[in-house]
């Protein structure tokens, strides 16, 4: 019943964002990446390839409105554009900060635009980096590039209705000697990626040494700060371990494989991840999680054992996979399944793993953790990104609403 429902649930929200407006949602992401510490910032060659899911009688329409409409993209407010190319063709842009501290990158709507069913679009463009934030940083030792910091052109802002522009994406690093390049999906070369899977594009780049776990069938990457002793050595290997552990038990569930290795990668990066609860607060400060990654501050490989907001951690990473990663999720409430169902599924692995307790406690810390804003929580549905109490509410209390539709249909025909 999950898996029906699942599907079913990707159906109605593609109903409710239906083209009520020129809608153009990416197809692929091909980006090639020069990373530039000297310099304290990146180069970047991007080509989207779209497809108009509008009506293409809607093409007329816009064109006819006196407010005539941008064909446009999100990025970091500190881009600086150098060429658009629209099909090949260069494009004249403009450029306008916009709420949400972004930058927007538009030309006009054509008539060839609006009524094309596809079309490419060419950036290329520097992004400076001196600073450290939660989703950017260039220097020496370390540099990320993560999707927060909207470092790729995006049609939309993950913070309205339509939600984070997911897709398939290639990837192609260059870095100073020595680096090794982290990204997710299939590693073509030592600085290449190719993602079949609907994800946003991302770079970490550091001085890692790598374990690997669970071979073919339930392949693990763990990479870790180069140099650590025997201790954190060992504790690289305690998390692979857990990782392919988790990773057999989503294959198991969804009776689909993994498509690409997943892979837990040490680093400075700060950003909100994946579950908040009574154990876990300390360690979603300090993740990132997106499908087929999520990162890890380096002071784990300090610890001589994984604590269970780890484990909950890397378990409510992995199910992007599986659900984020092999369907496209748009529209209102697809937190309940971006966010939501991983939540959900942390309890069965830990029940699992660790016995039916475990399950249980998992669902009374989501319950406690919702109670505190309870009283003046927002309709699920009407949940943003932007929303103070959006981590707390959805992961928890969206959690406990799908256990309450296990209850309700028996767990045996929900799952199945």
């Amino acid at each position: 019943m999950l898996k029906r429902l699942f599907f079913f649930s990707m159906m109605l929200l593609g109903l409710t964002s239906a083209a009520i407006a020129q809608e153009f949602e990416v197809k692929k992401y091909e980006i090639n990446v020069a990373i530039k510490p000297d310099e304290m910032k990146v180069d970047v060659q991007a080509k989207l390839r779209l497809v108009n899911l509008s009506d293409p009688s809607l093409a007329d329409r816009i064109l006819l409105d006196s407010n005539k409409p941008r064909f446009g993209f999100y990025v970091n407010l500190k881009t600086q554009v150098t060429s658009m190319k629209v099909n090949g063709e260069p494009a004249v842009f403009k450029t306008n900060e916009e709420r949400g501290n972004v930058l927007r990158v538009f030309t006009e709507m054509t008539t060839a635009i609006a009524a094309a069913k596809e079309l490419e679009v060419d950036f290329a463009y520097s992004l400076p980096a001196a600073d450290r934030g939660i989703g950017l940083h260039v220097a020496a030792g370390e540099s990320y590039l993560l999707p927060q910091s909207f470092w790729v052109p995006t049609p939309h802002t993950p913070f309205a209705e339509h939600g984070a522009d997911t897709a398939p994406f290639s990837l192609t690093v260059t870095a100073p000697a020595g680096l090794k390049i982290i990204s997710s999906g299939i590693r073509k070369s030592d600085n290449s990626f190719e993602q079949s899977m609907a994800a946003q594009p991302f770079v970490i780049a550091g001085d890692y040494e790598m374990v690997t776990r669970g071979g073919e069938t339930h392949p693990v990457e763990v990479y870790y700060p180069r140099g650590l002793n025997e201790a954190g050595q060992q504790q690289a290997q305690r998390l692979a371990a857990e990782a392919e552990k988790i990773s057999a038990f989503y294959a198991k569930y969804f009776n689909v494989a993994a498509l690409a290795p997943f892979r837990v990668v040490a680093t400075q990066a700060r950003q909100l991840s994946t579950i908040t609860s009574d154990n876990f607060g300390a360690v979603r400060e300090v993740s990132f999680a997106t499908v087929g990654a999520v990162t890890v501050d380096d002071n784990l490989f300090r610890r001589d054992l994984l604590d269970q907001g780890t484990v909950e951690l890397i378990a409510g990473a992995a199910a992007r996979a599986w659900i984020d990663g092999q369907v496209l999720l748009r529209g209102r409430g697809t937190g309940m399944l971006r966010d939501a169902l991983p939540s959900y599924l942390v309890a069965q692995y830990l029940g699992e793993r660790y016995g039916a307790i475990q399950r249980e406690n998992s669902f009374d810390r989501f319950r406690r953790a919702y109670a505190i804003i309870a009283k003046d929580d927002a309709p699920l549905l009407n949940q943003s990104l932007l929303d103070r109490n959006y981590t707390t509410s959805v992961y928890n209390k969206g959690a406990v609403i799908w256990r309450l539709i296990e209850k309700q249909l028996g767990k045996q025909a929900f799952d199945n």
